[in-house]
């Protein structure tokens, strides 16, 4: 392994430490906005750390976004929904309608 794949794998692992230390502070009901936001954008640092290992191919991220969008959704709480969940749970929506999009046009 190079340097900068050794360097790459411990940045990958120092951020899955820090996002499941944000995912275990998070609570059952009404998650803190500032919170929701720490784990989104950990999440996004996470995705482009791994994307740089490796290309994805359609299906991967197919997979990637729908258990992103999964682990969002079991975090909605049943009541006022914060408004940077909503977000990212519209995000997802549309990267995965746009992957299967894409998959369609390579078939």
């Amino acid at each position: 392994m190079t340097k900068d794949a050794a360097s790459l794998q411990e940045r990958i692992a120092e951020v899955e430490q820090r996002l499941a230390e944000a995912n275990a502070r998070l609570p059952k009901h009404d998650p803190p906005g500032a919170l929701i936001a720490e784990i989104d954008e950990l999440d996004e640092e996470l995705e482009h750390l791994q994307s740089l290992g490796k290309p994805k191919g359609v299906e991967e991220q197919i997979a990637e976004v729908t258990q992103r969008l999964e682990e969002a959704r079991a975090r909605l709480p049943h009541h006022d929904p914060p408004p940077a969940l909503i977000a990212e749970l519209d995000e997802l929506d549309e990267e995965l309608e746009r992957l299967h999009s894409l998959r369609g046009a390579r078939q």
